[in-house]
């Protein structure tokens, strides 16, 4: 048997308490709504003071003073969990900030043609970069929040007189109180402040991954092998330093086949020496080796 005096957790959307899906789809419109309108509307410095509480006739004993100090320390503690949650997301932005940006660039800069994937993905990196310049600027208004009340010298002396107060736990307890009420509204500020850059932050996120999909294709087509194409027929040269190029290469064939030409007839000249030189040399013999008085024939 269920007890009823044990809440249960949040049931699905549209059951249990909370009302049907259409309300609660109008319900988290509304959020979302109030979420991109606070982060750029300006707001008091401080809360909205509180009613001052009555003064008892009679002295409140230790517990109530006690009672009323934990109130006040949660409180603070409340507010210390949230500046926590702020550095944290605050962080995050900082590390995903330059990623988007870096990306962004790169898709920008290439120079692959413009296709429906490059485009796609232009389209979710831009609402991501928003979506994080949007979570920034309300994590660092959360950051900046610093109002805080708390009991100081006016407690325990008269600062007119600068004379010790005598104890009151009336007046103890109702400055505890005060200052508890006064943190727990400027902690719900806060806490607006941090939500808002927590759903800012998924958004930016989910809005990330959905564009690296047609990036990736997009990338992908960039980086097909180039075609192969095959000149057919004459090229004709238009350009002036091209055409004297081949003039120059034209002259230096001439040159080297006149070259050519030249070294061949030296050739056959020191060919010709050679073998005129040698019937010299053999006519020499043959007149030393001829009997005295005869003439070689």
């Amino acid at each position: 048997m269920t007890n009823s005096y044990i809440a249960r957790p949040p049931l699905i959307l549209g059951q249990g308490s909370g009302g049907g899906w259409k309300r609660q789809v109008r319900r988290i419109l509304s959020s979302l709504l109030r979420i991109v309108w606070q982060t750029f509307v300006p707001f008091n410095p401080q809360p909205e003071p509180p009613d001052p509480f009555p003064t008892q006739s009679g002295e409140p004993d230790g517990d109530q003073v006690k009672r009323c100090q934990w109130i006040f320390d949660q409180a603070e503690e409340r507010r210390n969990q949230l500046e926590q949650k702020a550095q944290w997301t605050f962080a995050l932005i900082l590390f995903l900030t330059p990623l988007v940006a870096s990306v962004l660039v790169f898709m920008m800069r290439e120079d692959s043609t413009s296709s429906l994937s490059k485009t796609i993905a232009l389209t979710f990196l831009i609402i991501s970069m928003v979506l994080m310049l949007m979570g920034f600027v309300s994590i660092m208004r959360a950051v900046s929040i610093q109002a805080r009340e708390s009991l100081y010298l006016g407690s325990v002396a008269d600062l007119s007189g600068g004379q010790i107060l005598k104890y009151d736990g009336s007046f103890l307890a109702r400055g505890l109180l005060y200052c508890a009420s006064v943190n727990t509204a400027m902690n719900d500020h806060l806490a607006q402040f941090v939500k808002g850059a927590h759903i800012l932050t998924i958004a930016a996120v989910i809005s990330l991954v959905v564009a690296t999909l047609p990036a990736s294709i997009s990338y992908l087509d960039s980086t097909e092998l180039p075609a192969k194409t095959k000149i057919v027929g004459p090229v004709t040269i238009s350009s002036a330093e091209l055409k004297a190029l081949v003039v120059s290469i034209a002259k230096l064939r001439n040159d080297l086949a006149v070259r050519d030409r030249r070294s061949d007839a030296a050739d056959r000249l020191r060919e010709l020496e050679a073998r005129v030189e040698k019937l010299e040399n053999e006519k020499m013999d043959s007149t030393l080796a001829s009997p005295k008085g005869q003439t070689p024939r």
